[in-house]
């Protein structure tokens, strides 16, 4: 497997050797774009004895650094530096304070990335900490990363920013969906603990809502579940609704019978409403264009209407 190898500042793609020094020191493999990594803490002298090890993650605009030592070590003032782009690295500091008494095990350091960073942008990042093994008086200085020269400011680790995943397929309502069982991708759907053919979905995509939360829940979620199951992206508000009709189905099938203004229709329509914009575009891949509307389901009949048919209110 290609591993990305670190030397005097400079990044090299390729395939280290077996038991080579980018290995014993725990650089991970530089597979493209990973957001989660981990590699060990090492003293900055010839030993390079290993003392802890350093968890990064690259999410939510921040590198950030998990640094745990040994159980017979303990840390100091910590940095954490990120430069982009062939940029100087700019520098966090984490200091456990009061110095005399401030020595930890575990240290959470952030650095945020200013502005928004190009997909693919390669991340200089650099940490270094202040150890000593536990009793001692002096400390000593290590380094995540390696294996050769350090610099000025320890050894540096190389990677690319990854950006999100774009999104696949597109979406449609559940009216359209009601008004075109040709178009299923397929015969029934589980809602929360229970299978649902698709005579039975077209049922619940029929029944009014008349304040209960959970039919007008089901009818959004059958549509996010159909537009997944046409190629779309799904978002994390699915797996949400389908939880929530597991725990409120009560042994029973849809309906449930739950209030709007109950604590449990109350998440209902929270969720409702997420699934309500992924089905109309507002989130997540966007509505896909319905030529069946260009043509008009039936020139008597708003196109909309036609088409997707209005959202449920509660």
């Amino acid at each position: 497997m290609c591993t990305l190898s670190v030397s005097l500042g400079l990044v090299f793609g390729g395939c280290a050797d077996s038991g080579s020094q980018t290995e014993a020191l725990g650089i991970s493999d530089g597979e493209p774009c990973e957001t989660e990594w981990e590699t060990r803490l090492v003293l900055a002298d010839g030993a390079r004895d290993v003392v802890g090890m350093v968890s990064f993650s690259l999410n939510d605009g921040y590198v950030t650094a998990v640094v745990t030592t040994l159980p017979a070590w303990e840390l100091g003032d910590t940095y954490l530096g990120v430069g982009i782009d062939g940029a100087p690295p700019t520098w966090v500091v984490m200091n456990p304070e009061p110095w005399v008494t401030g020595w930890m095990t575990r240290i959470v350091i952030r650095h945020p990335l200013d502005g928004q960073v190009r997909c693919g942008a390669e991340l200089k990042i650099q940490l270094q900490a202040n150890v000593r093994e536990r009793g001692a008086l002096g400390h000593e200085l290590a380094s995540a990363f390696g294996p050769e020269d350090r610099g000025q400011w320890g050894w540096a680790d190389f990677r690319p920013y990854c950006c999100p995943e774009e999104p696949r397929g597109c979406t449609y309502t559940q009216g359209f969906w009601k008004n075109h069982p040709g178009a299923w991708p397929v015969g029934g759907l589980m809602l929360g603990d229970h299978f649902y053919t698709q005579a039975e979905l077209l049922t619940l995509l029929r029944t009014p809502v008349r304040g209960d939360a959970s039919v007008a829940l089901a009818h959004q979620l059958i549509a996010a579940e159909l537009n997944v199951a046409a190629g779309a992206s799904p978002i994390p508000a699915i797996a949400d609704a389908q939880t929530w009709m597991s725990v409120h189905d009560g042994g029973g099938t849809l309906p449930y019978g739950i209030r709007a203004s109950s604590t449990a229709g109350r998440m209902a329509t929270r969720l409702n409403d997420a699934l309500s914009d992924y089905n109309e575009g507002l989130t997540g891949p966007g509505h896909c264009d319905d030529r069946d509307c260009d043509r008009r389901i039936d020139e008597d009949e708003d196109v909309d209407e036609a088409c997707d048919g209005p959202s449920d209110t509660l």
